[in-house]
């Protein structure tokens, strides 16, 4: 699952999960080394960062406005591949609760290092007729196919201003599009609602497969055709974990004995992790987060297990899965790098490099390889990397070719 509004990849999981704790295990202190210079060209600050493989990615640049960008040297030289008429606007801190707000106008899935999809709402009428501009392309973004599509009578009274939250496929031809309001839930208690609709044909025609006035909008992973999960929350009920076998016109509840889903299950093959928040009142931190385990496609879901955790209050950690191996999970708790190798069994600390106090933010394609970056505007635009899982990085400022 990959887009660019939730920060999740194809069935790949990023996560804030707040804050977490400490466990033992043996140390690889990171040394890292300066910022290196790059190819000339104009410094780019990332928004996000989805490498497919040890060279070839993708980001989406807030520095320049928004735009869809590609590498293929493992993020130091970027060029815009953004489609035709697309735009990436981006979240403000806006809390007035008046447009414009998030989610963005465009969603994005990637396929592949080659192969991606955006998607942009360019209008909806006061009848509820959306128009979608489809944008596809399969050599890395150099050219793109494009359509517009019409969907009639979009929410058909289930929620209030509908806007693009996601696009998620499961492969070239089936897809799916997330409506949900265009307000936070704060704004108000009628500011939920969600319509699922579907593709067969690549995005060329959809169809509206489930819809709710009632629910808090969750994200959805495809990994088949037919087969999918979502999450969803009732006003403020924990939020839970549903699963379809027809393509998204029904769903039913997983139970996950061990806390609320903090996201959709992250699948390769047969085998998938879910993490979970568990609610601990009683303790210095009142959450706490596990991740569990399937190794037959979710029919059966081993013990949770517990996360490293920080051992300071106000500091976060976050997740990522590397998307063609679930057994891999990276963890950055606090400022120490951590990683399972096996679902989550056990965790070795791999690195307290400096460079991981700024850049909190990961994404992983194996056990060697990840990258770490800010996000924030007001912080320096470096991207920082190992190749030797956590022992070394090397920091540079990412740029943007002519």
């Amino acid at each position: 699952m990959r887009d660019h509004k939730m920060e999740h990849r194809r069935r790949r999981g990023h996560w804030e999960m707040g804050v977490l704790g400490v466990v033992a295990s043996a140390c690889l202190i990171g040394a890292s080394t300066g910022v290196q210079a790059t190819s000339v060209g104009t410094p780019i600050h990332l928004n996000s960062v989805t490498m497919e493989s040890t060279t070839a990615g993708w980001g989406i640049d807030r520095h320049l406005g928004g735009q869809l960008v590609h590498t293929v040297d493992g993020g130091r030289a970027w060029t815009n591949v953004t489609p035709p008429g697309v735009t990436f606007d981006e979240p403000t801190n806006n809390t007035s609760y008046s447009p414009p707000l998030p989610p963005h106008n465009t969603v994005t899935w990637y396929g592949s290092s080659l192969v991606a999809k955006t998607i942009t709402q360019l209008a909806r009428s006061a009848q509820g007729t959306a128009v979608l501009l489809v944008s596809t392309t399969t050599n890395g973004g150099r050219q793109w196919h494009q359509w517009k599509v019409r969907l009639p009578d979009l929410v058909d009274r289930s929620m209030n201003d509908p806007i693009l939250h996601q696009v998620d496929f499961a492969n070239a031809n089936d897809g799916w599009l997330i409506f949900g309001p265009a307000y936070p839930s704060a704004a108000g208690m009628n500011y939920v609602g969600m319509e699922l609709w579907h593709t067969s044909n690549g995005g060329h025609t959809w169809i509206r497969m489930n819809q709710s006035a009632e629910i808090i909008t969750g994200p959805i992973a495809f990994i088949s055709a037919t087969m999918g999960w979502t999450t969803r929350r009732v006003g403020m009920n924990p939020r839970i974990l549903l699963h379809t076998m027809n393509a998204g016109r029904t769903w039913t509840r997983v139970s996950l004995a061990a806390g609320a889903p903090v996201g959709v299950p992250i699948f390769h093959d047969a085998i998938g992790v879910v993490f979970v928040a568990r609610q601990n009142l009683t303790q210095d931190f009142p959450v706490t987060y596990h991740v569990i385990a399937s190794m037959d496609a979710g029919r059966h879901w081993e013990p949770a297990r517990r996360i490293p955790e920080p051992t300071s209050v106000v500091d976060a950690s976050f997740f990522t899965v590397p998307v063609n191996n679930p057994k891999i999970i990276w963890d950055l708790s606090g400022h120490t790098l951590w990683r399972s190798i096996n679902s989550g069994r056990t965790w070795t600390v791999q690195s307290r490099a400096k460079v991981l106090t700024h850049n909190p933010f990961l994404d992983a394609v194996n056990r060697r390889s990840v990258w770490a970056w800010n996000p924030t505007v007001s912080t320096s635009p470096t991207i920082s990397r190992t190749t030797d899982g956590g022992r070394t990085w090397t920091s540079w400022t990412p740029v943007l070719m002519p």
